[in-house]
């Protein structure tokens, strides 16, 4: 791996067709979170980034479900994928389904949401949707997915929209928890 990650940190080597490319996201310090929410460090920034992600010291980064990381958006942005499901035998339908990985690898309902015209030719697809004054809003369709989101994952968005948490209120907490273990 040291290699490979040699190779792309000096462009060396590296073959423009590959499907891929690798960008390595330094491990920072949660101390300096003020710097990477200012304007200059997001217009250097190479992607718009949607969240930051806060690992405990001593645990620090596992794959696969991590109970003990915090994720945080602001602005509330919680966006879910669903998959858009259409009542068949129902005449001129007000509302479609909106589905979600369940367990066994099967989707199961979790919400419905108001049907337009724009929705109608998405039934069978994968959408993204927020979640705003006790409805689902249509935001796009994803065309980069086969499976929508899982029903964990779902809830875990609507919880951390019932318990968001400010800029200000993040950045007051950091500045507590500093030099704690």
């Amino acid at each position: 791996m040291k290699p490979r990650l040699y190779a792309v940190s000096n462009r060396k080597g590296c073959n423009e067709k590959e499907a891929f490319d690798l960008d390595i996201a330094d491990y920072q310090e949660a101390y300096q979170t003020e710097n990477y929410l200012s304007r200059d460090f997001t217009e250097r920034f190479k992607y718009p980034y949607r969240s930051l992600v806060f690992f405990p010291r001593k645990k620090g980064y596992t794959s696969g479900t991590n109970y003990e990381a915090f994720q945080w958006q602001e602005n509330d942005i919680q966006e879910c994928s669903f998959r858009l499901k259409i009542r068949k035998g129902v005449q001129d339908p007000k509302e479609a389904e909106l589905h979600v990985g369940g367990p066994h690898r099967c989707e199961i309902k979790y919400g419905t949401i108001t049907l337009t015209e724009e929705l109608k030719k998405l039934d069978g697809c994968i959408i993204d949707c927020n979640y705003f004054d006790h409805q689902w809003i249509f935001i796009k369709q994803r065309l980069d997915r086969n499976h929508p989101n899982g029903r964990r994952s779902v809830q875990g968005k609507l919880t951390a929209l019932e318990n968001a948490v400010s800029r200000e209120r993040l950045l007051t907490n950091l500045e507590k928890s500093k030099g704690l273990d």
